[in-house]
Parts: structure tokens; sequence; C-alpha cells
């Protein structure tokens, strides 16, 4: 999940209040669950200075941007011990795989189960006895 933080910056332009102290302007921007900052676009860490690929100055902005961000993370699975059927077969399989289950099938723990086991199916082409996953799927 992702959280939103805000900071405060003296803006280029050296705009200043009537007391002479330089205006600040507030900034927020979002980190991952690593605390690491993200680009707003690609949600991937960023360690850049271009402000405009992180930082947003409305924090209405911000907040609705976190919801829907947050809520489609909510879908997002880390698929790992896969336990594939190959019939012995000596085949190279992804040990993990990450997928989004779309809205109208996050209804229950079993049309979650159900979905997820069949896109390992399909994109790997193989059967599977078995997988765990990240966050557990919830008891809906």
């Amino acid at each position: 999940m992702f959280t939103l933080h805000e900071n405060q910056y003296i803006p280029r332009k050296g705009r200043s209040l009537p007391s002479g102290m330089p205006a600040c302007a507030t900034y927020y921007y979002l980190c991952n669950a690593d605390g690491k900052v993200v680009d707003k676009a690609t949600l991937k860490p960023y360690r850049g200075k271009e402000m405009t690929r992180y930082a947003m100055h409305s924090k209405t902005e911000a907040v609705t941007y976190l919801e829907a961000i947050n809520k489609r993370f909510e879908r997002v699975y880390t698929v790992t011990n896969i336990k594939y059927d190959t019939d012995g077969e000596k085949v190279k399989l992804p040990k993990v795989l990450v997928i989004e289950v779309p809205e109208d099938e996050h209804n229950s723990y079993d049309e979650i189960e159900n979905f997820i086991s069949n896109e390992i199916s399909n994109r790997t082409g193989f059967c599977h006895e078995g997988f765990a996953t990240t966050p557990q799927i919830p008891e809906k």
C-alpha cells in the first residue's frame, strides 16, 4: 500500500512574504511500502530531482489519487510457492507471478482463488496443485 506525505519548498521565483521571509509552498507525494518516493505515473521508486515526476500541489488531488491507487492495489497478489503439475517434464516455470484480479472477480474468496488459479494456468500453460499469495486472499 502507498502512503501520502507532504513537504515544503521555496519556489525558485523568489517570492517572499511581507515579513521578508521566503514564501513556501506545500507539495504532496506518495511513498511505497518500503518508504521510497514513487514516480506518480509509473509508481516505481524515483530518486531524481524533477519534482513534476512525483509532486502534486493539491492535497485534494493527492488524496484522491492515493485512494484510487490503493484500491487498485488491494486486488494485486504476488503468487508464490506454486506447485506445478508437469507430469515429470523438466520445464523452467516462474516461481513468482504478480496477478491483478479484476474488480468484478474480487467478490469472494472462491472467486479470487479461482481467478488466480486460472491465470496461473493461462500464463504458464500448466496446471498446478496449489499456491500462496501475498497478501492473503481475504475471507469475504
